[in-house]
């Protein structure tokens, strides 16, 4: 066993002889003064004064406050209720969120819980209802040991027919998409950053509409950096002062041993004269050590026939300290008359290391 382990154990058995209540050797007396209750009288009070535990929580097990797993959020919880539980004091994972709650925290070894996606926007004989809201971020890794969680997707707007082309339409009922959520970071001695959330989907017939924008990758001090998350495609329809743009990619996390990639940029969808853009993609995340920094994401598709249009352009590559520097996204492409998206730039390369190559432009179809 290693010596931090071995540290750790001795401080947890310790512990557990603190918090413990010992074993009674001898009655305690009574005082002199004290009232002798008697057998059946409503004035005479019996509580127990034994030491307290954690209210609602084992010592070890799931749900342990020593040693245990935190536990998931319920299905239909609400507010704070929504985040997942921590993990025990010397081991155990966080719990998962949920309806867009954050994943719990380990302690000192364990992994992140999973954030919840967040929830898509109600829509009522075309009335909204609620709106749609941002994933939860991924709960960190133990102190010493743990992958940080990944984040969760962002709530989608997929607002249909509500609003009739022609009609200009209230800034306040425009949709909106949710945003995805960062991942959690890893351990200090090890451990890989969670993975960024994807942004949420968008649609309307009208407007300026935007996808919801990826979650960054959490870092990692030890290992390898979290992927950011995807960007939410946008679509608008037929209209000449309407546009839909896709949401960024998000940022890769760094990571000693590499960074993360950025993440692709949402697609653009443009029907008629409306204006349509891809998103860009998420930078590559930065290497501290002799690893290889992240590439950066893929810029957003395009397809619109409007000719302004464009689709994303390639994120750039991550750096590195010591080692490789990561490669530039590709640009987007584009589908229609729209312009592709230009290539990334290349991730500059560390002492003894080369830099990464840039992003190839998107081709026209």
């Amino acid at each position: 066993m290693s010596p931090v382990l071995v540290g750790v154990a001795g401080a947890a058995i310790v512990g557990w002889g603190v918090l413990t209540p010992a074993a009674a050797t001898a009655r305690a007396e009574v005082p002199s003064n004290a009232a002798v209750c008697a057998v059946g009288d409503p004035t005479c009070t019996t509580t127990d004064h034994a030491v307290p535990r954690p209210a609602g929580r084992p010592v070890i097990g799931p749900g342990g406050w020593l040693i245990g797993n935190g536990r998931d959020a319920a299905k239909d919880c609400t507010g704070r209720a929504c985040r997942g539980g921590d993990g025990g004091l010397l081991a155990g994972n966080g719990g998962n969120g949920a309806n867009g709650g954050g994943g719990g925290n380990a302690f000192l070894f364990g992994n992140g819980g999973r954030g919840a996606n967040g929830r898509d926007a109600v829509y009522d004989a075309g009335v909204r209802k609620s709106l749609s809201t941002d994933g939860g971020s991924g709960g960190h890794g133990g102190f010493f040991y743990g992958d940080g969680g990944a984040g969760g997707n962002g709530g989608s707007d997929n607002q249909g027919s509500t609003h009739v082309p022609g009609v200009t339409p209230d800034p306040a009922s425009l949709p909106v998409a949710g945003r995805g959520a960062r991942g959690g970071n890893a351990g200090l001695l090890g451990g890989d950053g969670g993975d960024g959330g994807s942004g949420g989907y968008i649609r309307s017939l009208v407007g300026q509409v935007v996808g919801g924008v990826g979650g960054d990758g959490g870092s990692a001090p030890m290992g390898h950096g979290g992927h950011g998350g995807e960007g939410g495609s946008a679509r608008v329809t037929d209209g000449s002062d309407y546009s839909a743009t896709g949401g960024p990619g998000g940022r890769g996390g760094a990571g000693l041993s590499r960074g993360g990639h950025g993440g692709r940029g949402g697609e653009g969808f443009g029907v008629g004269k409306a204006l349509a853009k891809g998103g860009p993609g998420g930078a590559g995340g930065a290497s501290t050590g002799f690893g290889d920094g992240g590439n950066g994401g893929w810029g957003g598709d395009l397809d619109a026939a409007n000719e302004s249009s464009t689709a994303g352009d390639g994120g750039p590559g991550g750096r590195s300290a010591l080692g490789n520097g990561g490669n530039g996204g590709e640009g987007g492409q584009s589908f229609a008359k729209g312009k592709s998206g230009k290539g990334g730039a290349a991730g500059g390369g560390g002492v003894g290391g080369h830099p990464g190559t840039q992003g190839k432009h998107g081709q026209p179809e």
